[in-house]
């Protein structure tokens, strides 16, 4: 799958923080919106990064923690669902969905 690598600067005499995303860590797992999983930080021309591999399409979160116990704040990112047909894969921009009944889709804060 696809990664989305999180970089952080590097600063001297600053412990490393943690990155805490909710994506899962295998397509298998069930998705939770409140199970966060620590991911793992390496060090990158001098900057940290964690990779997030994306499994599951949705709308996702993650933050840091430092080892002070506070943590930054909250970050979202959205991975789209593969569109195939026919066995062949398509941009989501080929798609395009048109309701004139827009009550049916529910209101903007149901959805996500």
């Amino acid at each position: 799958g696809e990664v989305l690598r999180c970089t952080f600067p590097l600063s001297i005499g600053v412990e490393p923080p943690t990155l805490l995303c909710n994506h899962p860590l295998n397509s298998s797992d069930d998705m939770n919106k409140d199970d966060f999983h620590e991911r793992t930080l390496y060090g990158l021309r001098g900057f940290l990064c964690a990779d997030v591999t994306l499994v599951t399409p949705g709308t996702f979160t993650f933050y840091v923690r430092f080892k002070t116990g506070v943590s930054g704040p909250l970050h979202h990112f959205i991975v789209n669902p593969p569109l195939v047909i026919n066995g062949q894969s398509l941009p989501l921009d080929a798609f395009s969905c048109q309701s004139h009944l827009t009550r049916c889709v529910g209101p903007l804060s149901e959805w996500g």
